[in-house]
């Protein structure tokens, strides 16, 4: 039985340990043998309590009532009271006594006004174990002051358990930024640095940073860097890196469970050279419609606000705590499966922007369709008559003129890109004449509410209902191009007409996969290009970093820079996605 309601299951990950000197960059070592025996003491009186009752022991053992009895019983032990301070005190001794020990780096990394970020490695149960390094597991820290209004971290840490609990034994879970812990603890100021004290006595904690609190959060370390710093030599790698990533975030957390990010610009997308693999991160303004079905989300909600301190009786929902305490984004209590279609236009526009900066001609295999730098510079093809069924063709061009390409990685990475470029083309002629950055934020993510999102879906429904109607070969035809929205349904919202006249709609009769029918000619063909090829292009894929190799402490704070400045230029300067 776990009587804490958090298990640490993960494999932990090789780290630097020990003291680096004590110079600027030093790591501080702390113990915790002190946090362990006190922790030690109050189990054996919990279980002795409890022994002849196991329904009692059950109940009092879940998290919050857990803490509860702690707090009141280390009050008496020790004869202080800390008020405020009560869960942040009682948490860090019981989380600390799961460690043998910590690393810390004091020093601070600041990405704004409210967030700072630092590292630290724990050392989990090695017991007799000699070489603790092996074992250290380096964690990310993430501290943003009790008194900030935005950033607060809570939503984050909720919605990283839940996606991990969705996520696991799935290919999904590699591509999800794995939540460790959260506490409270003190806010460092210009005079102090951060670290975890070496006993329970506070005055231990610099006392001059109080009474000023932030809250921690703490992450497994990413190896990486964000896409908005990748390089050319990067691009083979990453084409290959995004089908998995759209397949199993968009379509398989989208579709299936009514996830929506809310977020994905370039700064919250990491590329792991060792793995190959694109992670998200910053869970802050996500939406998990199958949030609210789940029977324990509501103990992890609750379980969360009280690490911080927070009110947490009062909040018996997911929606609640969204509403209570979240930030911008598209909501979708209802589940569905059809608003995961912003993440994929959002995705799709911002990996264009990535390729169009490289010299190398990828992106123009799209120039027929759109063109763009920016939300408030996008070129449709088609728009000034909102010709959807022009798209269409361009659309099925684009695919037909890529389907025999050698390699079946980049057929597969234009198909999808293809989609979440459509989408865009289509979300711009439904708005028409509306300009495209009176609804997209700058980084293409929808930024109106959720009813006027409904009207760009309304739109898609009489589009694609009307195409079931009048034609249904058609229909099937362009639906088996699509990756993800063939997994929804359509519905026509009144009689077929308007969008898709029959006379339209036989101009564009694809050839049905059991007709003998030719192919008429395109209205707005694609144009004819070479295929690309991206490893000629971009060169031959890196070779693996071995994955036995224990990281430096330079290499976790190159992948911590990267992480607290992730929208930050090389210049210092801020990037506005």
């Amino acid at each position: 039985m776990n009587p804490i309601g958090h298990s640490v299951n993960a494999t932990p990950a090789s780290g630097p340990s020990g003291s680096q000197g004590q110079g600027q960059g030093a790591v501080i070592r702390t113990s915790t043998h002190n946090f362990k025996s006190i922790v030690q003491e109050f189990m054996t009186i919990f279980h002795m309590v409890y022994a002849n009752d196991p329904a009692k022991l059950a109940v009092e053992s879940q998290a919050i009532p857990f803490f509860e009895t702690f707090m009141g019983w280390y009050k008496h032990y020790s004869g202080r009271s800390f008020g405020f301070l009560d869960p942040k005190l009682c948490y860090v001794i019981i989380r600390f006594s799961s460690m043998d020990i910590v690393d810390v780096f004091p020093n601070l990394i600041q990405n704004s006004a409210n967030c700072k970020f630092t590292y630290m490695n724990a050392v989990l149960n090695a017991g007799s174990v000699g070489n603790l390094g092996n074992l250290a597991r380096p964690l990310f820290v993430k501290l943003v002051p009790v008194s900030s209004r935005v950033d607060n971290p809570v939503i984050d840490n909720v919605n990283a358990q839940l996606l991990a609990n969705l996520a696991k034994g799935s290919p999904i879970a590699k591509h999800i930024m794995s939540y460790f812990d959260a506490f409270l603890t003190y806010h460092p100021t210009s005079r102090s640095q951060w670290s975890i004290p070496d006993d329970d006595n506070m005055t231990h904690w610099p006392q001059r940073a109080q009474p000023t609190y932030a809250r921690a959060s703490l992450m497994d370390t990413i190896f990486g860097q964000p896409l908005s710093r990748a390089r050319e030599h990067m691009l083979t790698d990453l084409i290959f890196a995004f089908q998995s990533f759209f397949m199993n975030t968009i379509v398989t957390l989208g579709v299936n469970y009514g996830v929506v990010h809310n977020d994905l610009h370039l700064g919250n997308l990491f590329f792991e050279p060792a793995t190959k693999t694109i992670k998200m991160i910053d869970y802050g303004r996500m939406y998990i419609g199958a949030a609210a079905q789940r029977p324990d989300v509501v103990p992890i909600i609750q379980y969360e606000l009280f690490k911080y301190a927070m009110p947490h009786a009062s909040i018996t929902s997911y929606e609640q705590l969204i509403d209570e305490h979240g930030s911008r984004g598209l909501y979708n209590p209802d589940g569905s499966s059809k608003v995961c279609i912003m993440d994929a236009i959002t995705l799709c526009a911002n990996m264009y922007r990535l390729f169009s900066m490289s010299p190398r001609p990828l992106m123009r295999i799209f120039d027929d369709m759109i063109v763009f730098k920016s939300n408030a510079d996008i070129k449709v093809a088609g728009a000034a008559t909102a010709d959807n069924i022009a798209l269409l063709q361009l659309y099925c061009a684009t695919d037909d003129a890529h389907k025999n390409h050698p390699s079946s990685e980049f057929r597969r990475f234009v198909k999808i890109m293809n989609e979440g470029l459509l989408l865009l083309a289509l979300l711009v002629n439904s708005r028409a004449p509306e300009s495209p950055k009176d609804f997209l934020h700058s980084s293409f993510q929808f930024k109106k509410d959720r009813a006027e999102f409904d009207k760009y879906i309304a739109a898609l429904d009489k589009l694609f209902g009307d195409l079931q109607m009048t034609d249904q070969l058609l229909y099937d035809d362009f639906m088996g191009r699509t990756v993800l929205l063939s997994k929804m349904t359509w519905r026509a919202n009144m009689m077929a007409g308007g969008a898709l006249a029959m006379r339209s709609a036989q101009r564009f009769r694809p050839v049905a996969r059991n007709a003998r029918s030719v192919l008429p000619k395109l209205a707005t063909p694609a144009q004819a290009k070479p295929f690309f090829d991206p490893v000629k292009e971009f060169g031959p894929r890196s070779a693996l970093t071995p994955q036995s190799k224990k990281p430096t402490h330079e290499e976790i704070m190159a992948s911590l820079e990267a992480f607290a400045n992730k929208n930050v230029g090389e210049g210092g300067e801020r990037l506005d996605w």
